[in-house]
């Protein structure tokens, strides 16, 4: 498909035209060429960093590289992008540190999106320190999955657009963070009880009793429940189905091409497709303008 875009410019001048010069007149013509030969394989992924995707040297002279997986059912795409971990700028306790949290993350997360318990371990037995960042997509329920978005490339003075099947949102994945809080929230409440205990055997009675809480409990007929989830509302029910929906799919490894490899350069040749079809309107000028809704039509001449 090709179409024409006028571009109008005023543009550098001789002094004795300056007066002659429309500033709206189009100064050139860029054919247009419309593709659908990607779709709808071709997305636009974006991330909140400073720089582009890249490995930092000290984690590509270790055979680091950028990993990426996806669900596509879900349409949750994530991106592990390496971390400089040298001693100069690397806390390496804080690493550890955090490096358990996310041992006890993806310990709680199971295949089946069931969240099971599993013992913490110390830090002397953790094997693996935080060196990546994680960037994970953020699926919007209920929205158009095609935008109408296109990526655009000018070569030979010619405009290629293909159009875009996904916009993905990336953002760092910090679930790590909330399973130390609330592992460390749990600590100090066992250190709460222990001290209440001492407290009342020093004392010869009993310990503080337990807070006491109301539990309302309901009884619904046998097959009422089939989803498991209780007595919730419909768009509650809804919304937890589809989270377990996501935790039960299976990742699938991506193959990560950086614009330096071969790969990416193959993929963007095809963007320049070699056939051309020239598409010519059918419809007239004047039926377009009367099937537009609220204009007016002309008056007729005195």
């Amino acid at each position: 498909m090709s179409s024409d875009i006028l571009m109008a410019d005023a543009g550098p001048s001789q002094p004795q035209d300056v007066h002659m010069i429309d500033p709206d007149a189009p100064i050139a013509t860029i054919p247009i060429h419309l593709s659908n030969r990607l779709a709808p394989n071709l997305s636009i992924h974006q991330f909140p960093l400073l720089t582009q995707l890249r490995v930092p040297a000290s984690a590509e002279a270790a055979g680091r590289k950028i990993k990426a997986r996806h669900k596509p059912k879900s349409g949750i795409v994530e991106v592990r992008l390496p971390l400089d971990t040298r001693e100069e700028v690397y806390n390496e306790e804080r690493g550890n540190e955090l490096g358990l949290g996310r041992e006890e993350e993806e310990a709680e997360s199971s295949a089946s999106g069931i969240r099971r318990k599993k013992k913490s371990r110390s830090d002397e037995e953790i094997h693996k320190r935080l060196d990546e960042v994680r960037l994970v997509s953020q699926s919007v329920k209920g929205a158009k999955p095609r935008t109408t978005n296109m990526v655009g490339v000018l070569r030979d003075n010619t405009l290629y657009l293909h159009p875009l099947e996904h916009t993905y949102q990336l953002r760092p994945s910090l679930d790590y963070l909330d399973v130390l809080a609330a592992r460390d929230k749990e600590s100090r409440k066992k250190d709460y009880d222990d001290d209440d205990e001492e407290e009342g055997k020093d004392g010869g009675g009993r310990g503080k009793p337990r807070d006491v809480r109301e539990v309302i409990g309901t009884v619904k007929a046998p097959g009422s429940d089939k989803d498991g989830l209780g007595g919730t509302s419909g768009v509650r029910k809804e919304m937890l189905m589809l989270m377990r929906d996501e935790k039960e799919e299976k990742w699938h490894d991506l193959e990560w091409n950086d614009s330096n490899t071969e790969r990416a350069n193959e993929i963007y040749e095809t963007l320049f497709p070699n056939t051309q079809h020239v598409l010519k309107s059918a419809s007239k000028l004047g039926d377009v303008l009367t099937s537009i809704h609220g204009l007016s039509e002309p008056s007729a001449a005195s």
